[in-house]
């Protein structure tokens, strides 16, 4: 009874680590996958020069209806993975905004933050768990 217990344990945190979120800051495109297996993926937004970290994070926090006080904006569907909350979220234009940006054009990226289209955004929050690992390379 106790290894399965243990068992069970382990089961569950391998089932809740199988889930990942990758961001391509090179492509704009965010993936995310239930272990090998893609799930979907969306094109987004992220920093202006260099804003937007590369890293390894994890969703640290879920918050469907933040809004930023230091930008004064909302930032609905918030997966926030820093102290200093960039996060994951919807933001307006987010497919105009990442083409401009893929194709260099400046002033179309965020603070840090990876901006989704709203509905996309809303998906990736319902889909995501707190402790979803999140890759930005």
């Amino acid at each position: 009874e106790y290894m399965g217990t243990l068992y069970c344990i382990f089961s569950t945190y391998v089932t809740m680590a199988a889930k990942s979120i990758r961001v391509s800051l090179k492509s704009n495109v965010l993936t995310y996958y239930d272990g090998d297996h893609l799930v979907n993926s969306f094109h987004c937004v992220v920093g202006e020069a260099g804003a937007t970290r590369p890293g390894r994070y994890t969703v640290l926090l879920k918050d469907a209806t933040k809004h930023s006080t230091k930008y004064d904006a909302p930032m609905p569907w918030s997966l926030k993975f820093s102290a200093d909350w960039c996060a994951i979220h919807g933001t307006g234009f987010a497919l105009a905004r990442s083409f401009a940006q893929w194709a260099g054009i400046p002033k179309m990226g965020s603070h840090g933050c990876v901006g989704l289209a709203n509905g996309d955004a809303e998906t990736l929050f319902e889909w995501a768990d707190v402790g979803t690992p999140i890759i930005i390379e």
